[in-house]
């Protein structure tokens, strides 16, 4: 019973979001898109399902979950990658120092804030960007390192100076791309690529699980080719209802840069060097990948490697949310041999 009416508070959650956007109640159709055929509440807003007939809701990628469990071992809804382990793997395309504060020295610690303004706090565990923070190299040394070592073993990283082309999307942060790579026996494919970045001037994290926006990158050209979106489910108290309709953002609320046709510098270099990440390393035998790439003033430099839950219903499917792309998907996964 609790679990029924759990369901119920939340489809009435969802259901006043869709009031606000199409001004009618879809209660009922909400709820049984869930039971029927498997609609996740979040999902029926994010992919504008009250717009959109039963026959084709079927061939939208609303289900991700079933090909992580297939594709990538070991991966489950409560489980996260350690990142220093990650990281240990792809040391020679990061670009930059990362140190684990798993027995970190102090000594280690004042070598490593040496000449730095400023550097990235990552929990071991952490998704979405929660707990990321970004910290300023200030006051005494001694001091700093045992407020570092207080939140928790994690990764300390130095902080990555973005390309000024990106600066012009969002200058308070490093925007990341997302290269999603389907690897199999077949082949290795780039199967998408979108733009992360914050809508806000004062938060560190691009991640979409943490309010982010996010755009279609298209891969021939390396420009931007849909309106900004978001997912419903991190949203919070008043937002823009452009974010989960299907319009989207046309400018970048904080610089006014419009995302249709913006061009990702160096995007043709981080086409390959993703791919060649793919090729030399081993993600434990994961065939579904996602890579969050920054663009420096020198090129592309890996921030991070998401081997378990890369994305693929948020970041490819909500931009296109006027196109169901499962038949898609599944044939990418049949020619690259999975």
């Amino acid at each position: 019973m609790k679990k029924i009416l759990d369901m119920i508070k939340r489809a009435l959650y969802y259901n006043s979001v869709v009031k606000k956007i199409s001004g009618k109640s879809h209660f009922f159709d909400i709820f049984l898109s869930r039971i029927i055929i498997g609609v996740p509440f979040d999902r029926y807003v994010d992919f504008c399902f009250y717009d959109k007939p039963w026959k084709v809701r079927r061939e939208y990628l609303f289900n991700e979950w079933k090909y992580y469990v297939k594709y990538n071992p070991g991966v489950t809804r409560g489980n996260h990658d350690d990142k220093s382990d990650i990281f240990s793997k792809c040391l020679p395309y990061l670009k930059r120092e990362v140190l684990k504060t798993h027995n970190l020295s102090l000594d280690a610690f004042k070598v490593f804030v040496q000449g730095k303004k400023s550097f990235f706090y990552k929990p071991l565990d952490g998704d979405s960007g929660r707990g990321v923070e970004k910290i300023l190299v200030t006051g005494d040394i001694d001091t700093l390192y045992t407020e570092v070592l207080k939140k928790g073993v994690g990764i300390l990283e130095e902080t990555v100076i973005q390309h000024k082309d990106m600066n012009r999307m969002n200058p308070n942060l490093v925007q990341t791309i997302r290269f999603f790579v389907c690897k199999g026996s077949a082949q290795t494919k780039i199967v998408f690529t979108a733009l992360r970045t914050s809508l806000k001037d004062n938060v560190c994290v691009d991640n979409a699980g943490f309010g982010g926006a996010f755009a279609n990158v298209d891969l021939n050209t390396g420009m931007i080719s849909t309106n900004a979106f978001s997912e419903i489910a991190a949203l919070k108290g008043d937002f823009d209802v452009r974010l989960v309709n299907d319009a989207g953002l046309v400018k970048h609320p904080v610089t006014g840069t419009i995302f249709k046709g913006f061009k990702i510098p160096f995007f043709d270099e981080a086409s390959a060097f993703v791919l060649e990440i793919s090729n030399k390393v081993d993600f434990y035998g994961r065939a579904l990948l996602g890579f969050d790439i920054a663009i420096s003033e020198k090129g592309p430099i890996l921030i991070e490697v998401n081997a378990n839950r890369p994305g693929i219903s948020e970041l490819w499917q909500i931009p296109l949310k006027y196109k169901p792309l499962r038949n898609e998907f599944e044939k990418i996964l049949k020619d690259s041999g999975l």
